[in-house]
């Protein structure tokens, strides 16, 4: 029962890791696209 409530949390744990990693990658792919599309203007 122990290692079965412990897979979980280390699953979860991966799956949030994951997540954050593709969010930090869109953010500054979004950001970087921002800051070219901003810098054309002027």
């Amino acid at each position: 029962m122990s290692t079965r409530n412990r897979l979980p949390l280390h699953h979860e744990t991966d799956m949030m890791r994951s997540l954050t990693g593709f969010f930090i990658s869109e953010l500054s792919t979004y950001v970087t696209q921002e800051l070219e599309g901003s810098s054309s203007l002027f």
